[in-house]
């Protein structure tokens, strides 16, 4: 009940005098604020409940950001190791096609110098 109809009002300040009529409604004032301070308690605690809900969403985010910066850095470790080897073989390669060491038909002749004796051909 929000507030009282007059009529009411009326038969308790005639039978219980002013007195009566404001302890009547100081009650009626009383549980409209009981009432209101119960909705803004649960309204307080459901904006807890999303704010927590949130901050633990925030908080398994940032532990998988960080899971994944570890794997990142491992792979890219590991692209690291393997860009090594593989510029490893391909300068091997290059060295061996402009040397020319594996095909005895298209082999050409190296000419070696030594000091001092000259140019040997082999």
């Amino acid at each position: 009940m929000d507030g009282m109809p007059i009529k009411t009002a009326l038969d308790v300040l005639s039978n219980f005098g002013i007195g009566g009529l404001v302890l009547i409604l100081s009650w009626l004032y009383q549980r409209q604020i009981d009432r209101i301070l119960r909705e803004t308690k649960k309204h307080h605690e459901d904006l807890m409940n999303q704010y927590r809900q949130h901050f633990e969403a925030l908080k398994r985010m940032y532990e998988n950001n960080a899971e994944l910066l570890k794997r990142h850095q491992s792979l890219s470790e590991d692209m690291k190791d393997i860009v090594v080897m593989n510029t490893q073989a391909l300068t091997a390669l290059n060295d061996s096609i402009r040397s020319n060491e594996y095909c005895p038909l298209l082999r050409t002749k190296k000419e070696l110098r030594t000091s001092g004796l000259g140019t040997e051909t082999t």
